[in-house]
């Protein structure tokens, strides 16, 4: 069951989220008609993408379990993105530590908070990820 509602929210974003267009117009003439200034643009969202906001949507929903396996599918990939697995990496220790996940896993988040540092020695989350990694052990300490 669970797994059906993954792959649905998933199915859901990707295609919602496969490609966005926005639309921007200046002025009007007096017939209602867009002025010079009106153009049109589209971006095509990589898969990878849409399944970062389907475990997002998720994690909105209270799913942590599910979040956390989309966000473990993305992890896997090898050829993925180096600042959308840097997020991945960040997202991962804190669902692991989450508060309001009933699931919490203390060693799993800590795991996934100083890869991201080994992999990402510059990140701008490195006074965040230390922070998270001294609560959490704080955390696994008291248990």
């Amino acid at each position: 069951m669970k797994r059906h509602v993954i792959c649905s929210a998933l199915l859901l974003v990707a295609a919602a989220c496969g490609s966005r267009s926005s639309t921007s117009m200046g002025e009007f003439d007096e017939t209602g008609r867009p002025g010079g200034t009106y153009s049109v643009s589209t971006s095509i969202v990589s898969q990878e993408t849409a399944q970062m906001d389907a475990a997002r949507a998720l994690e909105r929903q209270g799913d942590y379990d599910g979040a956390i396996e989309a966000l473990e599918g993305l992890y896997s990939k090898s050829d993925l993105d180096p600042q959308l697995r840097e997020e991945v990496l960040l997202k991962l220790g804190e669902l692991y530590g989450s508060w309001m996940n009933a699931n919490r896993d203390y060693e799993k988040a800590s795991h996934y908070l100083r890869q991201l540092l080994s992999e990402f020695p510059d990140t701008q989350h490195r006074e965040r990820v230390t922070e998270m990694l001294t609560q959490y052990a704080k955390a696994a300490e008291k248990k």
